[in-house]
């Protein structure tokens, strides 16, 4: 505990750490760190709108005021969790593919740490049915072309993590209770943007939508979602090329949830 305690109690070393561990010339060599912030989804967009080159990431060791999809609040206590947003500016719009990016980047950096890691379509990271991460896709847009995009991720890594995490539809799990040890938080995220630097180019091939398909939660299984005033239920097949969620329901027919549809989960029948 005392190890704990004077490793994540001094959000000044933990930039400095951070600075330290990102490669120069990659993702995150513009870095704001901030020992206690509102959103750092906000932070974000208001460096993007001042003209912050691509690649530019804002951490946090204390969040305030977090968002997560479907308007839910992300509360990120001191020393606990990775909160963290990079600005990209995409030539082209991806659709849901952007959301699988940051949940698949997030999936593989677990796994590095030895952990089982999934993603529930479209936007969390689970181990072993619970909830460990999150992603918020943020885009403004300029006509029909995305002027940049927010990539928000936020990790459970300590227990405090999952504090006012109660409500949400699936349970939440802190990275170091599952590994039974010390997690860096500044290695997590270098392995978060590592693999980002590696699918980022790559996010419209098929290859992208393969790997995210490959780490999909659920898939064979039988899932409902709600899609607007409608709750979809049968065999979760796969991935569209979107990627909306595949859905064979009953009949035989094959439905694609897109953007809109929410809270994905194993049907109970």
């Amino acid at each position: 505990m005392a190890a704990a305690a004077l490793r994540y109690n001094a959000p000044m070393r933990y930039a400095e750490e951070l600075r330290a561990t990102l490669p120069a010339g990659g993702f995150g060599e513009v870095l704001y760190a901030y020992e206690s912030i509102g959103s750092t989804n906000s932070r974000a967009a208001e460096l993007a709108m001042d003209g912050a080159v691509e690649g530019t990431l804002v951490v946090a060791d204390h969040q305030t005021h977090g968002r997560g999809r479907g308007g839910r609040h992300w509360y990120t206590p001191s020393g606990s969790a990775v909160a963290m947003s990079l600005i990209l500016r995409p030539a082209a719009a991806s659709g849901l593919r952007w959301t699988g990016l940051g949940a698949l980047a997030v999936a593989e950096a677990l796994k590095g740490e030895g952990l089982p890691a999934q993603i529930k379509w479209p936007n969390d990271v689970l181990i072993e049915g619970g909830k460990a991460a999150g992603v918020l896709v943020e885009v403004a847009w300029e006509g029909n072309r995305p002027l940049y995009l927010i990539l928000g991720i936020g990790i459970n890594v300590g227990a405090d993590s999952l504090r006012q995490m109660g409500s949400l539809s699936f349970p939440a799990k802190a990275v170091e209770a599952q590994v039974r040890r010390m997690v860096s938080r500044t290695q997590l995220i270098a392995s978060v943007l590592r693999s980002l630097e590696t699918w980022y180019p790559r996010v419209g091939t098929e290859a992208f939508l393969n790997a995210w398909e490959g780490t999909l939660a659920f898939k064979g299984g039988r899932v409902q979602v709600e899609t607007g005033h409608r709750l979809l239920e049968g065999m979760l097949v796969g991935l569209g090329r979107d990627g909306e969620a595949r859905i064979e329901l009953d009949s035989g027919e094959e439905v694609f949830a897109g953007g809109e549809a929410r809270n994905l989960r194993l049907s109970r029948g």
